[in-house]
């Protein structure tokens, strides 16, 4: 089988495909495919975290420990 020769992208077909990529990414695309899914998770996690205190304060001070980290590589 002969393998087909790639060509480089023309400058509007990499931007094309750059802008498809880009709202491809993170949890968004995903939530909005799976909207019934997204939303059982996160009423499963309000009540988990609602219903431990203990929880909820170990969370919340992991993740003003890890603010000043996520704002540098911003």
């Amino acid at each position: 089988m002969a393998r087909r020769k790639e060509r480089p992208l023309t400058t509007e077909e990499a931007k094309a495909r750059l802008r498809f990529v880009s709202r491809e990414m993170g949890a968004g695309p995903w939530v909005r495919r799976n909207p019934l899914a997204a939303t059982t998770y996160a009423v499963l996690g309000g009540i988990v975290l609602g219903s431990a205190p203990n929880l909820r304060r170990s969370l919340s001070r992991a993740v003003l420990a890890l603010l000043p980290l996520l704002m540098r590589r911003g």
